[in-house]
């Protein structure tokens, strides 16, 4: 290895090691040095979440899951500290990231490293350089060339050395460093950590931008060793184009509570603690958020379910409201998209789609009652005090920037504000806290827009808003009706609930066959009612038969079977087995039918203006 160099750049930081070039394509190569750091020398290492106003950044950013501090306390630091035991591992992959000096921000382009030479008191130099940002040289010779003596530099100011695999490794040696008393202080100091530090260099115009590059490694090297979680998965995927839209309507929300002024946020958008969004982990398993009430999976769920379909085909230039004439129709009708053509549905969603959704979830009675209770919350918290600002960073964002002065305060905070957001929480009907009452939801919400585009547009595709806004006042029509409630049980047994009061029917390929229809029939009964796109006799029928007499009937009777079994093998022990398949068979049919009589009765009862 070579001694520092003495020769005199705008480059700050210097590590050497062995200097390699691999990987190349798209136009875009990987430089590399493999290397070994002292202790002393983590602190040129940053996680993404050390990177001032990191938690800031758009949904697609954060590439980087959560770092699992269980796992790190009681398993990594343990072992790094047990002089009982030999240590190693695979290097630290680190790569150097360009960042605009004032707002922290990755930069977008990828560079283009300039060839030179140079030559000092040590010899002369091949040299790879994107002046002011970084680059790398190794010594030549009429021999050739000799990589083990290479050299990288970097402008702190203006790159960030920052870790994309190793994370908890890095994190688990940054605390041995920083605890002098700690068990086999010294001799840590005297480790030599591998690490390997890439830099990007491209040799003609790209579109990948470095963040693009960047991300793309961090989910290969993740998905070869620990898979990221699903969670973190879908704000990584750049090619489901379900998973682009959970991103999109996340980004709604971040954006907003990202507004340093709690009060200048928009206080009707959905708050981003509504959502399970981070994916973090405790020793390798997902730990939902405390306080939220959908995840990040069964959004995705929903979206792939309900609202836009598994594959990409035709039918989204329906849900997306395009012509032949938009370069996504094309797309749509191949069932592949292009390269680039992600940002287009990303585009499009955000225009089109996303503003019926948002609506939806911002309208609906329950969730916007607990919308506005939680907008209040969250102001009085921050005009407590920095800690309880602090405390509401980390339950949204996963870290916070209060030092450990605070630490134990924002933790008491912390648990504070989650038990005030979990009594909110509870203030909403238990049938729409748990997924299967917004499973219904949300299938009838995706599954009546053709019917209402039949009865308003005449097929037409009319906009998701104006769509929402339909739906949305109906089914707040329903939910003041109590069919949510307890009061609503009795006629959704063997729908969401059986005889013995146990939830079914609970699975998200379930809401098609019960709460699903269930809920369009009675949406629709109150459009009826108010003459509210459904104005004939005949449109109400059509309803009637496909969502209830078809679809809510087989679950129905299937139920009732269940139950009348239960009851005669219970009343009845000398029948056989086929007898009461039989019996069980004849009373479920019956019961069916007698449940939907009282069903309809019921919605009978809602006058039709």
């Amino acid at each position: 290895m070579i001694p520092p160099t003495k020769h005199k750049q705008v480059y700050d930081e210097q590590i050497r090691g062995v200097f390699g070039t691999f990987g190349a394509g798209m136009g875009i190569r990987v430089c590399f040095l493999q290397a070994a750091l002292e202790a002393n020398e983590l602190g040129k290492i940053q996680l993404v979440s050390e990177i001032p106003g990191s938690d800031r950044w758009p949904v697609r950013d954060l590439f980087q899951r959560d770092v699992d501090t269980k796992r790190v306390e009681s398993s990594i630091l343990p072992w790094l500290q047990d002089h009982n035991k030999v240590k190693f591992f695979n290097p630290l992959t680190l790569t150097l990231v360009p960042v605009d000096s004032g707002s922290n921000r990755i930069l977008a382009e990828v560079p283009n490293l300039a060839n030179s030479e140079l030559e000092d008191d040590l010899g002369r130099w091949s040299v790879l350089e994107r002046q002011g940002l970084y680059r790398f040289r190794h010594l030549t010779s009429k021999a050739g060339s000799h990589r083990e003596y290479g050299l990288v530099e970097w402008n702190s100011r203006n790159v960030r050395l920052v870790a994309i695999d190793g994370q908890h490794r890095l994190s688990a040696l940054k605390r041995y460093l920083s605890d002098q008393s700690g068990p086999g202080f010294d001799g840590f100091l005297e480790w030599h950590i591998p690490v390997v530090v890439s830099g990007l260099d491209c040799d003609e115009p790209v579109q990948a931008s470095i963040l693009d590059v960047v991300r793309n490694m961090f989910v290969y090297i993740n998905t070869q060793a620990r898979t990221p979680s699903r969670s973190r998965q879908i704000l990584l995927n750049d090619e489901d184009i379900n998973y682009v839209c959970v991103q999109e309507l996340l980004q709604y929300s971040h954006e907003n509570d990202t507004v340093e002024d709690v009060e200048q946020r928009v206080q009707s958008r959905v708050p981003l603690l509504f959502y399970d969004w981070r994916g973090a982990t405790e020793n390798g398993r997902e730990m939902p958020s405390p306080a939220s009430l959908k995840s990040v999976t069964e959004i995705a769920e929903w979206f792939k379910s309900y609202i836009l379909g598994e594959n990409i085909d035709e039918n989204l230039a329906n849900v997306f409201g395009i012509g032949g004439k938009h370069p996504l129709f094309s797309a749509f009708a191949s069932g592949e998209l292009a390269s680039g053509q992600t940002e287009l549905v990303r585009e499009r969603f955000r225009e089109w789609v996303l503003p019926g959704i948002a609506y939806l979830l911002e309208n609906f009675r329950p969730y916007s009652r607990y919308i506005a209770a939680v907008r209040k919350a969250e102001i009085a918290w921050s005009n407590k005090n920095d800690v309880y600002r602090h405390a509401l960073s980390q339950l949204r964002f996963g870290s916070h920037r209060g030092g450990e002065s605070v630490q134990l305060q924002v933790v008491k905070a912390y648990d504070e504000v989650v038990h005030e957001l979990v009594d909110l929480k509870h203030e909403i009907p238990n049938m729409l806290q748990l997924d299967i009452g917004m499973r219904g939801v949300i299938y009838a919400f995706g599954y009546l827009k053709e019917w209402y585009d039949e009865w308003t547009e005449g097929g037409e595709t009319s906009s998701w808003l104006d769509y929402s806004k339909w739906f949305t006042r109906h089914l707040n029509v329903m939910y003041q009706q109590d069919w949510f409630s307890k009061k609503g049980n009795a006629l959704r047994l063997h729908v969401t609930r059986n005889a013995a009061d146990n939830i079914v029917n609970h699975k998200i390929g379930d809401a098609q066959k019960a709460l699903g229809p269930f809920v369009c029939t009675v949406v629709c009964r109150n459009a009826f009612a108010a003459k509210d796109a459904i104005t004939d006799e005949n449109e109400w029928n059509e309803v009637w038969e496909t969502f209830s007499e078809s679809a809510l009937f087989a679950t129905l009777r299937s139920g009732y079977q269940k139950q009348h079994a239960a009851d005669f093998r219970t009343q009845n022990v000398d029948w056989s087995a086929s007898k009461v398949k039989e019996e069980s068979k004849k009373q479920g049919n019956k019961s069916a039918h007698a449940h939907l009589k009282r069903f309809l009765n019921t919605l009978e009862k809602i006058k039709v203006s």
